[in-house]
């Protein structure tokens, strides 16, 4: 029986693989919804859940000082920081994820103030 040729590991005419070429990670995922404005809505979505998430471990984090959400406040700001770091070292500038993580934490402390003032969480 033949062997079948794995097309999607085919070298480019300059030897490198393709893979190289082709988006990950950030680029693949985030960076559509940045660039696209007609995906705007739906980055403002999961902006909005991000600052659903966090809004309530800041809340028993900072006012209940509840264990728990105190370690997973630390863990998120790691993971902030990290974010940061990441960009800073691929892109050598705060670009747009960087402003994303920003906007997001804003968000967060914002949702987190008023549902305190108005006793929602």
């Amino acid at each position: 029986m033949p062997e079948l040729k794995d097309l999607s590991r085919e070298p480019n005419s300059n030897g490198t693989d393709r893979e190289s070429e082709e988006p990950q990670g950030v680029d693949l995922w985030v960076m559509p919804y940045i660039r696209d404005s007609s995906l705007w809505p739906v980055l403002i979505v999961l902006i909005v859940h991000v600052a659903a998430f966090i809004a309530p471990l800041l809340l028993y984090a900072v006012r209940d000082q509840r264990v728990g959400p105190i370690i997973a406040m630390f863990f998120i700001a790691g993971m902030t920081l990290r974010g940061f770091r990441w960009e800073m070292r691929t892109r050598n500038e705060f670009g747009a994820i960087s402003w994303l993580i920003v906007v997001s934490w804003i968000t967060s402390f914002v949702v987190a103030y008023f549902a305190d003032r108005h006793d929602f969480l």
